[in-house]
Order: structure tokens, then sequence, then C-alpha cells
């Protein structure tokens, strides 16, 4: 992991987070369809964090967290079913 020894772009950051997320749908099974949507719920979500996490204190931002709960808030209908499922098979690996 290179992210605090070498200085990079934000868009490193968002990429290497989208490309984790179409990595870990396509090992647990996941639709084409589910990870598309996941990826743009995804992108969603950390464009409404960073602008959240703009206006918090060190120690808050220190101790945000987000769960799966906050997961799957972003997502909603089939998408939701799917990320639960998901989220239940790598909750058994």
């Amino acid at each position: 992991d290179f992210d605090e020894t070498l200085p990079g772009p934000w868009e490193w950051d968002l990429k290497r987070l989208v490309t984790s997320f179409v990595a870990a749908g396509r090992f647990l099974g996941a639709k084409k369809s589910l990870i598309k949507e996941g990826v743009l719920a995804t992108v969603k979500s950390y464009r409404t964090r960073m602008h959240e996490y703009a206006a918090m204190g060190y120690l808050d931002l220190w101790y945000a967290t987000i769960s799966e709960k906050d997961i799957l808030k972003t997502v909603t209908g089939t998408a939701k079913e799917g990320a639960q499922k998901i989220i239940g098979k790598a909750h058994e690996r």
C-alpha cells in the first residue's frame, strides 16, 4: 500500500476503491448489473462523505467509520437485495 508514502492525486484513491468493489463483486459472483449499480453508489457515497469529512474536526474524522448499514442505505431495490446477499457471503468467508 503506497498511499502513505507516495503523494498522488485523489483520483487514485477513488479508482482503487471502485476497482476493489468490482473485484470483490466478481469474486463473490455478483451480476454485472449489480456491480455497476454498486460502483455508481460507491462514487456517489464517496462524494458525499468527502463533503462531510471536509467539515469535520481531526478527532471526529479519525474515529469516523462506515458500517454495513451505511452501505446498504446507499442502494435500493434489487441492488440492495444483491448487496445483502454478497455481504452474507463475505461473512461466511
